[in-house]
């Protein structure tokens, strides 16, 4: 039964009247009492069970205490509209609260003369009457009511209930200028700051860094190559207004990306990752390519790439519409047709990238795309017309050779290579789900590589190589459904994608 104030009020002063009064002897109640404090009472929090102790101060100076006969709170869940007027009904024993409902603690105080009509002190309650908690970020406000002479004080404390986040429910932060972690830093780079981050407005969102583990890194110091950088991702409930409550198995998932749990308590957690850094590659320049020629063979060796620390490979032909071109079924171009030359660079040890389609420099076509995957290596694609004239003087601009660069070398597939398109016979979660295990169809000579996303369109996607038809892949996220794709190579030469695998969460 919902209960309001009116209703409230009038049953206060029945229960009151029949309360001990205090005699005429201790009749100054001269103090005023126009302030208390509540302690010791936990808030609601989403899925948990209610408090219904509390604790006053005591001393000397201290002029009220508990009601003895009314010594335990009572709880009103007050629905998801905060309304001081309307209490709602009054919380089941045993009940556990609900995110983003409001609640109303309902607590009796009494000064000492009401206890026994004995105790040497005495006083009043008198409004306006402050109220004060252990944790006043938590509560929403508070209503007063005195009843019976003044000498009675029943105190309505109001809450919103909590979110919990722990690890079945993860705490989800995203980093949209990043793909799926662990990701390199950059060479110069300097440390990523809060406002890159979004999570959600139940609690806010800071970054410290330290370098080598152990020494603070300032707003302008940058990454360098040889060091080790931690970052530490804070989550924060404590301004008023944000409602998070961590329980100790809490998890943070970056961009789908498990941190190390650093630090917890109820109204902060703390999580860190240890990640490189790696030297830039900003350019790159791709020569050799021939012009394509109708019903001849397509070319798929003889393509350099010079002055930079990556490997290149030839992957397949595309008709520029976006069908697949395979090279062993069709094999030979068609005339006043636009095709698209892809290619896969892989960088060096030690080095990343960071370029767009502007910095790739070809000595024949068009750069359509130039993408960096989660795995660290790029997708080129050069449009390509059949019966364009190849350019006699390359006006390739070329990059600086890095002094330690090692020779670029081209993946060579062979020749009128029939590669079997790829089947995944089987993908199943393990390990609580934060696993998949893939098993593909046997193809004779063949390794794989195996594709897989939390989106239907393959965005963000990761790309994994195994030299074996089965393959597991970790540090997923159980609440997400991914989308895997398989395909076989035979000595360098690629073939189709199979068909997609959805894996449920």
């Amino acid at each position: 039964m919902k209960k309001s104030f009116v209703a409230m009020f009038l049953s206060s002063l029945m229960v009151f009247s029949i309360l001990p009064q205090p005699v005429a002897v201790f009749a100054d109640h001269s103090t005023v009492i126009n302030a208390v404090t509540i302690n010791d009472l936990d808030w609601p929090v989403q899925g948990k069970t209610f408090d219904y102790t509390y604790s006053v101060p005591v001393g000397d100076s201290v002029m009220y205490t508990k009601n003895p006969s009314y010594d335990q709170v009572k709880w009103y869940d007050m629905g998801t509209t905060f309304n001081v007027n309307e209490l709602g009904d009054e919380v089941a024993s045993g009940a556990t609260a609900q995110k983003n409902h409001y609640y109303a603690a309902e607590i009796h105080l009494c000064d000492f003369y009401s206890l026994d009509n004995t105790s040497p002190k005495g006083g009043h309650f008198e409004k306006p009457i402050s109220v004060t908690t252990s944790n006043p970020n938590r509560s929403q406000g508070f209503k007063t009511v005195v009843a019976s002479q003044n000498y009675y004080l029943t105190v309505y404390l109001f809450f919103k209930a909590d979110s919990l986040y722990n690890e079945a429910i993860p705490v989800i932060v995203d980093m949209p200028s990043q793909g799926n972690f662990p990701v390199d830093l950059k060479e110069g780079e300097k440390p990523w700051t809060a406002d890159m981050f979004t999570g959600s407005d139940e609690y806010d969102i800071s970054v410290s860094w330290f370098k080598d583990k152990t020494s603070a890194m300032g707003a302008n110091d940058v990454f360098e190559t040889g060091h080790s950088y931690t970052m530490r991702l804070n989550v924060n409930s404590e301004a008023k207004g944000k409602y998070a409550y961590f329980d100790d198995d809490v998890e943070l998932w970056l961009n789908n990306y498990p941190l190390d749990r650093y630090q917890v308590s109820p109204l902060s957690a703390t999580f860190e990752i240890e990640l490189s850094t790696k030297k830039v590659i900003n350019q790159l320049n791709i020569e050799g390519i021939k012009q394509p020629t109708a019903n001849e063979a397509v070319q798929t060796t003889g393509f350099t790439l010079s002055g930079t620390n990556a490997t290149l490979k030839f992957d397949n032909w595309k008709q520029y519409s976006g069908v697949e071109f395979p090279i062993e079924e069709k094999g030979k171009f068609k005339a006043n047709t636009e095709y698209l030359l892809c290619f896969t660079v892989t960088p060096a040890d030690g080095y990343t990238f960071d370029i767009s389609k502007e910095k790739v420099f070809a000595n024949l076509g068009t750069v359509e795309k130039c993408a960096v995957g989660d795995d660290g290596t790029l997708e080129l694609e050069i449009k390509i017309k059949c019966g364009d004239v190849p350019k006699e003087t390359p006006t390739t601009k070329k990059a600086e050779p890095a002094t330690t660069a090692a020779p670029a070398t081209t993946a060579a597939p062979q020749n009128n290579v029939t590669v079997q398109k790829a089947k995944i016979s089987k993908a199943k979660r393990i390990k609580k789900g934060k696993k998949i295990k893939i098993t593909c169809k046997k193809i004779k000579g063949a390794t794989f590589e195996i594709r897989y996303s939390t989106s239907k369109k393959f965005k963000k996607a990761k790309t994994v190589k195994s030299k074996k038809a089965t393959k597991t892949i970790s540090k997923l996220n159980p609440k997400k459904t991914y989308y895997i794709k398989a395909r076989a190579v035979v000595n360098g030469v690629a073939g189709e994608w199979s068909k997609v695998k959805k894996v449920a969460k």
